[in-house]
C-alpha cells in the first residue's frame, strides 16, 4: 500500500467496515500505525471545517433573530 501510493499508482484507499468485520480490530492496530510511521497516513485532525479551511465566510443565520 505503502509503495503503491508513493509511487503514486493511486491516490488512497477506502476500506469498508462491511468488508473488514472479523479483522477490523487487527487492521486499525497493526497496518495503520505503520502506515503513519511511514507518514502517508495522518496521526491528527487538523482542527476547523471544511468551510475554515476553504476561507469561506460564514454566511448570517436567517433564522436567529
Amino acid at each position: 500500500m505503502i509503495d503503491w501510493y508513493q509511487q503514486q499508482a493511486c491516490d488512497g484507499f477506502v476500506i469498508l467496515p462491511t468488508y473488514i468485520d472479523e479483522n477490523e480490530d487487527l487492521f486499525l492496530s497493526e497496518v495503520v500505525p505503520r502506515l503513519q510511521d511511514a507518514g502517508v497516513f495522518r496521526q491528527d485532525y487538523s482542527a476547523g471545517t471544511l468551510r475554515d479551511r476553504l476561507g469561506l465566510a460564514k454566511p448570517a443565520n436567517r433564522f436567529h433573530q
